[in-house]
């Protein structure tokens, strides 16, 4: 019994000193105030990380885009119209209505509609052109004094582990955010220089859903990055099915350009040379194929050639062959020295029209 009392005393004051020392230590305690651990360990606590300034910034500029078309379905002694709905986002690239979005979103519409979420109104839209193979499309709609989407200077480049936000409307449940990080550029259908080749797409694993097509892919300052395309598919059954983690933007740059060349040309002016080529182990790039009739073709490129450079500039990769090729206008002679049983040759390589080569074939 006396051990108990002892025990309870023994409690009661070190109760009493504890307080004491907190009271002299704490002095926001003495007027009753909260205690919070900021008091006890001030300084150690973790700063929240937010994106909001970045949402802030750039989302206002993404908009929601419904594009109905008209199906009409053969029956039995009638025929059937039957009007779907497609959604996907697109991004306000000026102030005076220019909208860039994927022209998969649109392709085949009788109309567009267009809602800027933060005038909350809706708006009939344009389609001022298209690009297949980069899958864009650029909208207009007769507005003023839209929120643009925050824009980034040619030289600053993605690079892979930063970190991206994608906006868009997935499932027409309203603006949703989702994060990831650029995963890899320079992604392209095929790893050639062939026609197909002209997407470059960055990969990222920021979740895109139905609706997201068209959206803006924003970095943690809420500048463009790209525009929202798809996810990666693979068959499975005959079937195909979406690979979780992997999607893909079309890199601003890339769109931008691909929106001036519609605007004041009607088309995006790709250059031609018809030319496969993959990387060289040691340096340049060895060229797989040369298509007949082509500009490489004519000016005598062979299949097993190493491509050291364009121009006096040093080549060190396929993809970087692609691009100075497409960017070149249709006429202009580049000489391209390359590497062929041990003697080096410059060949000059008048480049041609890339669109008049698909429309032909």
């Amino acid at each position: 019994m006396k051990n108990s009392i002892f025990f309870i005393i023994k409690s009661i004051l070190l109760g009493i000193a504890v307080s004491i020392i907190l009271l002299l230590l704490i002095p926001q305690l003495r007027n009753g105030n909260q205690l919070q651990m900021s008091n006890i360990f001030p300084g150690d606590m973790p700063k929240k990380v937010s994106f909001a300034d970045a949402i802030n910034r750039s989302a206002p500029a993404v908009v929601n885009i419904y594009s109905q078309k008209t199906i009409r379905r053969s029956a039995l002694f009638r025929n059937n119209e039957v009007e779907r709905t497609s959604l996907g986002s697109g991004v306000i690239m000026s102030d005076n209505g220019y909208i860039l979005t994927c022209l998969h979103v649109i392709a085949g519409a009788d109309s567009i509609e267009v809602i800027v979420a933060e005038q909350s109104r809706i708006y009939e839209a344009q389609v001022i052109g298209s690009d297949p193979l980069t899958d864009l499309a650029v909208l207009k709609i007769n507005a003023d004094n839209l929120p643009v989407i925050p824009q980034l200077e040619e030289t600053n480049k993605t690079q892979v582990g930063d970190l991206v936000l994608a906006i868009g409307n997935p499932y027409n449940l309203g603006q949703t955010i989702t994060q990831g990080i650029i995963s890899a550029t320079g992604r392209s259908e095929v790893s050639q220089l062939g026609i197909g080749g002209h997407r470059n797409f960055i990969q990222m694993d920021a979740t895109l859903n139905q609706g997201n097509s068209g959206g803006a892919l924003v970095d943690s300052n809420g500048y463009l990055v790209g525009i929202n395309n798809a996810n990666y598919k693979i068959l499975e059954g005959g079937q195909p099915k979406d690979v979780p983690g992997v999607f893909f933007a079309v890199p601003s740059q890339m769109a931008q350009k691909v929106m001036r060349d519609i605007i004041s040309k009607g088309r995006v002016i790709r250059g031609y040379a018809g030319l496969q080529g993959s990387d060289h182990e040691i340096a340049g790039v060895i060229i797989i194929g040369v298509e007949n009739r082509s500009p490489a073709s004519r000016a005598g490129i062979q299949v097993s050639d190493v491509l050291i450079s364009v121009n006096g500039a040093t080549i060190n990769s396929a993809l970087e062959v692609q691009s100075i090729v497409a960017n070149t206008l249709p006429g202009t002679t580049l000489d391209f020295e390359v590497k062929r049983g041990g003697e080096t040759i410059v060949l000059p390589v008048v480049i041609g029209d890339l669109d008049s080569v698909l429309r032909a074939g």
